[in-house]
């Protein structure tokens, strides 16, 4: 049996126990508490991202400028944010600040057991989509095209699997940007990524993988 479990509510988590059942395994999740020895933790990790944003430099991984000391012309940022909300409430003071970087792609890695699985890229989904900031909530959405694969910058997979493990995780999401010099740069990983589509079905692949690897199934 594979064990999926969260720290509360998760269509994600929902989503991806019922392609992996579609797909033949038995699998179930579970909600709260401790996660059982063996279980897949959906979430529930990490989450403080200034200090996500230090780990990734001390590893090499490419990031922008962050300070805990406000600095003039940067943004203010909340240690646990989600998407950009707190970019688009234009705060005046945050818990840190970072460089804006201007980016002329992003990109999400999905990475699972130090393998790229899935890449997609922030896309327009309105007429007039937030031009500095890429969230849904901005105007923007995941499209999965091998065209805008090949707008990777150099280096990109491998930055995303060295963030992961750099976490201590076993998969994420890793939003990653190509600078207008043509750089990779790292804005944060997700261990709990919104997924939907041919996405639930990488995903469910691949922890069967993982679990039949293990010899648990």
């Amino acid at each position: 049996m594979i064990q999926i479990w969260t720290k509360g509510k998760s269509i994600g988590a929902s989503l991806l126990v019922n392609e992996i059942n579609n797909l033949g395994a038995n699998a179930e999740r579970v909600v709260g508490g401790s996660p059982p020895h063996g279980a897949l933790c959906w979430g529930g990790m990490g989450g403080n991202k200034y200090e996500e944003l230090e780990r990734l430099a001390a590893v090499g991984v490419p990031v922008p400028p962050h300070s805990r000391t406000p600095k003039a012309g940067w943004l203010a940022r909340r240690d646990r944010h989600r998407e950009a909300n707190d970019l688009l409430a234009e705060l005046s003071v945050g818990d840190y600040y970072v460089e804006f970087v201007p980016t002329l792609h992003e990109h999400r890695i999905h990475v699972f057991n130090g393998h790229s699985i899935r890449v997609s890229m922030k896309v327009p989904r309105i007429e007039d989509p937030n031009p500095r900031f890429r969230s849904w909530a901005a105007g923007w959405k995941f499209e999965v095209n091998p065209a805008n694969t090949r707008l990777l910058p150099k280096g990109a997979r491998e930055y995303a699997a060295t963030a992961v493990k750099a976490l201590g995780y076993e998969f994420g999401a890793v939003d990653i940007a190509t600078t207008v010099e043509g750089q990779a740069i790292i804005w944060e990983v997700n261990s709990q990524p919104g997924i939907e589509g041919s996405t639930v079905r990488q995903y469910a692949a691949a922890v069967i993988r993982k679990f039949k690897e293990e010899g648990s199934l």
